[in-house]
């Protein structure tokens, strides 16, 4: 009878355990051949056939190992989860002979399988023969510096296998990440300011023609040409962030220059790239003018769809329309190119514009920005990056390091928390992408100025590795309600990281150099106004770099006076003539010697 009873209990615990599930995901697999290896693709064609060669072997031994292993994958209800469905279709010439290896093709590289056939570089010395074969288990996903990464879906049953495989050097599981600001940009906004709140009077004064000087921001700033944008020449409608970066930050005896408008290079950002990372674009809104038939005809347009089941290039229809998720509606993606390159309320109006959209995964953060790698042009090319996550990961510090020696600028958000993001690596705050110092970050600012400059505004982070400020508070293209010609008013850091992307892609266009994004932090805290926000220095213990974004236009103009205003009070200087005590431009051609004299109280440094 005991017998009876131990027998019963043990058939009920081996059932209990043939039904207890794992936790099945995509894994990313980090495959290196040899530590002496180079770039993948800086090394010879033989050597990169071996590095192949060897890729596609292990992942051949990753498959063999679900397949051994596909018992492993039950689910909560006992079935098996559905992605091993592809188990049941492989190719006969699979199923019939062992010997046979698959050839895992790489959709990223289009040469790859025609380069594996015509160099007959797959095991020669062995009677295995290989079989195309595009499976959703185990792909490709890109290179990184002298390794080549994987992606696997596994059970934690099969990872353990997997990530103590000989070459093996990386093994990290899939995670949804998070975009900045996301939660709190789905809806309008009340931006309290006292700049661009006009009475139709003033408006109407603003509006002289002669009141700048063009000529004069052409000496100031070194452009070629110079465009002026009114940010109220749409109704009811004011680009807010716009002014802010194309003037001094500072108070004028007492009061702020109500000069409402946008000063910027003809260039404009023209033949310079920028593609964000992000959930998506609607291109048909008029901020999206792509000027068909005009000399700086420009492309706007979503290039690839990246989730963890690989990349695609999109199609024709989806190149206007993208999101990562049917029924989403991307204000978040339409919002950081709208800042970026937007005809009106963008900072750099003729840039060609790229989406890349994004599941939230880390895969499919690998594999947006391998495209991006892969299809940009050096020193051409901006990245605006407004997502992240909470730790350290040396794959994404080796992936920013080869996008970085391609000559792409890359430039993220800092984040909405008002919390230090600078922690190092070890630290369990570490934040990215800030923290791995590969990218430019950009914290917030709000426009409620006091005669000194500006404050960070509250929710946006800090710390020494956030290297720009810039206005958190714009004004962008929504299409939301299906009109194309409505705007919105937001705010985040998510905001301020596209305002830097388009005056990185102004200064490139204008100004063209082999950029990096080392270079262009240079070129970006030069230009800009140094303390001139307020409130950093109070956060005890963090040193924060205290740079106040501008695009190399200082100088203040005024409808209510066309002399441009000087001296310590805006830091800004004369293109010609002196600048008095009282802080204006005098000509010299005016006679104005009393006031150009040191003993007057001439500023003579400006």
């Amino acid at each position: 009878m005991n017998n009876y009873f131990f027998s019963l209990i043990v058939l009920v615990f081996l059932n209990c355990v043939s039904f207890v599930h794992s936790e099945n995901s995509y894994y990313i697999v980090a495959i290196l051949r040899n530590k002496s290896d180079k770039y993948y693709n800086e090394e010879s064609q033989t050597v990169r056939n071996k590095i192949d060669e060897l890729v596609n072997d292990r992942m051949n031994d990753i498959y063999d190992v679900i397949e051994e292993k596909k018992e492993t994958y039950a689910l909560e209800n006992g079935k098996l989860d559905e992605k091993l469905d592809e188990l049941e279709s492989l190719p006969k010439e699979k199923r019939n002979e062992q010997r046979k290896k698959f050839l895992f093709l790489n959709k990223q590289d289009n040469g790859f399988y025609k380069r594996s056939l015509e160099l007959n570089k797959f095991d020669n010395s062995t009677s295995s023969e290989y079989i195309p074969f595009e499976s959703n288990l185990v792909m490709h996903i890109t290179d990184v510096l002298n390794y080549k990464l994987v992606s696997a879906y596994l059970s934690e049953e099969t990872a353990k296998t997997v990530c103590n495989m000989k070459n093996v050097l990386y093994c990290k599981k899939n995670e949804k990440l998070n975009i900045i600001g996301n939660d709190q940009m789905d809806t309008p906004v009340e931006v309290k300011r006292n700049l661009n709140k006009r009475s139709e009077e003033t408006y109407n004064k603003h509006n002289k023609p002669e009141y700048y000087n063009l000529e004069a921001i052409k000496r100031e700033t070194g452009w070629k040409e110079v465009s002026v944008q009114d940010v109220k020449e749409i109704k009811n409608t004011t680009f807010i962030h716009l002014p802010l970066i194309s003037q001094s930050p500072y108070y004028y005896e007492g009061k702020r220059i109500d000069d409402n408008y946008y000063y910027y290079p003809s260039s404009a950002g023209q033949g310079i790239d920028i593609y964000a990372i992000d959930g998506g674009l609607i291109a048909n809104h008029i901020d999206f003018d792509t000027y068909e038939g005009t000399p700086y005809e420009r492309t706007v347009t979503c290039d690839a769809l990246a989730t963890q089941n690989g990349i695609n290039e999109t199609t024709e229809e989806q190149k206007k329309n993208c999101t990562y998720m049917e029924g989403y509606y991307p204000f978040h993606g339409i919002m950081d190119l709208s800042v970026a390159g937007g005809r009106h309320s963008g900072v750099a109006k003729k840039a060609n514009l790229h989406m890349i959209t994004c599941d939230d995964t880390l895969i499919s953060t690998y594999f947006a920005l391998g495209y991006i790698r892969d299809h940009a042009t050096p020193h051409k090319t901006v990245v605006n990056l407004s997502l992240g996550w909470g730790y350290y990961l040396e794959l994404i510090d080796d992936m920013l390091k080869s996008v970085n020696e391609k000559g792409i600028v890359i430039i993220d958000a800092a984040g909405n928390e008002n919390r230090n993001i600078c922690e190092s690596k070890e630290s369990p705050k570490f934040s990215s992408f800030s923290g791995y110092r590969k990218s430019i970050t950009v914290g917030g600012i709000t426009d409620a100025i006091n005669e000194n400059g500006y404050f960070k505004v509250d929710f946006s982070n800090y710390g020494d590795c956030v290297d720009i400020f810039a206005p958190a508070e714009v004004t962008c293209a929504n299409f939301k309600d299906g009109n194309i010609e409505s705007f919105i008013e937001t705010r985040g850091t998510s905001c301020s990281a596209p305002i830097v992307s388009g005056i990185a892609a102004l200064i490139m266009s204008e100004f063209p150099d082999n950029y990096t994004t080392e270079s262009m932090r240079e070129k970006l805290q030069q230009l800009s106004f140094k303390d001139a926000i307020n409130n950093l220095e109070i956060i005890p213990k963090i040193k924060t770099p205290n740079y106040f974004v501008n695009n190399g236009k200082r100088s203040i103009y005024s409808p209510d006076d066309t002399n441009v205003k000087c001296g310590r009070g805006v830091n800004a200087s004369c293109s010609s003539g002196c600048c008095s005590k009282e802080g204006e431009c005098i000509s010299f051609e005016n006679d104005p010697w009393e006031k150009c004299l040191i003993e007057n109280g001439c500023q003579s440094e400006f």
